[in-house]
């Protein structure tokens, strides 16, 4: 299916039967409810979600591809081994998302809200965090490089066992982090003791 504009709809399931083996390709949805439909394995494909709501949908191996997910909403999806890659997903938000195993390749994901999710022994590189939420997360033996978590928010956030090097953490207070054996960087060092009050002196 492909090259489809749709705004302000009521996203029903018997709108994607005949998509399921081809995808979806080049459409772009604005102001869209998508509401308890079964995407599994399926490929979004250079797609556009601009203000959309995901409620209760399966979105269970399926691959975004080169998506634009804007201002979204997930809320109590489930998403075993999705995979977003390179995607950009700024502004979105998750909530109450069951999503072990999924994957993030790349892209933009600034000022997302991804509270309570698991990241356990993930694999994030060259990935725009900046300004994301990630309150209440479990990081723990993720590996976590070369990407930008500028004044991103932390609050009971568990990366036990990961590795953090060559990540930019300015800007963000790296207090409300729960760190055991993680490598850090000196200069994440210096962040660390700077949100813990200590001033560096070399």
């Amino acid at each position: 299916m492909n090259e489809f504009q749709y705004k302000g709809k009521e996203i029903r399931q018997e709108f994607f039967s005949d998509c399921f083996d081809e995808g979806l390709a080049r459409m772009h949805f604005e102001d869209c409810r998508f509401s308890g439909i079964r995407f599994d394995d399926i490929l979004f494909d250079h797609c556009t979600f601009v203000r959309c709501t995901f409620s209760g949908c399966r979105l269970g191996a399926s691959e975004f591809r080169f998506c634009a997910i804007l201002n979204c909403i997930f809320r109590m999806c489930s998403m075993f081994s999705t995979v977003f890659d390179n995607c950009k997903l700024t502004g979105s938000a998750f909530f109450d998302v069951d999503a072990p195993y999924f994957e993030i390749n790349g892209g933009d994901w600034s000022f997302t809200d991804l509270r309570d999710l698991s990241f356990y022994k993930m694999e994030l590189h060259h990935i725009n965090f900046e300004g994301a939420d990630f309150t209440g997360c479990c990081m723990d033996h993720a590996t976590i490089s070369n990407c930008c978590m500028r004044h991103a928010r932390f609050g009971s956030t568990s990366m036990v066992s990961a590795d953090l090097r060559e990540s930019d953490l300015s800007g963000s207070n790296l207090s409300g982090l729960i760190l055991r054996k993680t490598k850090i960087d000196l200069q994440q060092a210096v962040l660390l003791a700077e949100s813990l009050g200590a001033d560096y002196e070399p």
